[in-house]
């Protein structure tokens, strides 16, 4: 929930070329997280929207990947799954 605040607070703010830079890696890097979230707790499509969107900013990334593969797979196999992780 703190991710969601996080990032709503992020996307309020504008700044100069540099800084702005740096916002955007920090919208992307939370909705990396919060979609992570999303998809570990069952909602997957939200989850794939964010994590895919985070991957324009920040590139592929392990766990970005891995998240999406594993968003493919049942409910209950997806939280075994996270707890190996």
């Amino acid at each position: 929930m703190t991710e969601q605040y996080k990032l709503r607070y992020l996307e309020s703010f504008e700044f100069d070329n540099n800084l702005e830079k740096v916002r955007q890696q920090g919208i992307a890097a939370t909705q990396q997280v919060l979609g992570l979230r999303l998809i570990e707790n069952g909602q997957t499509l939200q989850g794939r929207e964010l994590v895919q969107t985070s991957t324009v900013v920040l590139g592929n990334s392990p766990k970005a990947t891995l998240g999406l593969i594993l968003s493919y797979l049942p409910l209950t196999w997806r939280q075994l799954a996270w707890k190996v992780v």
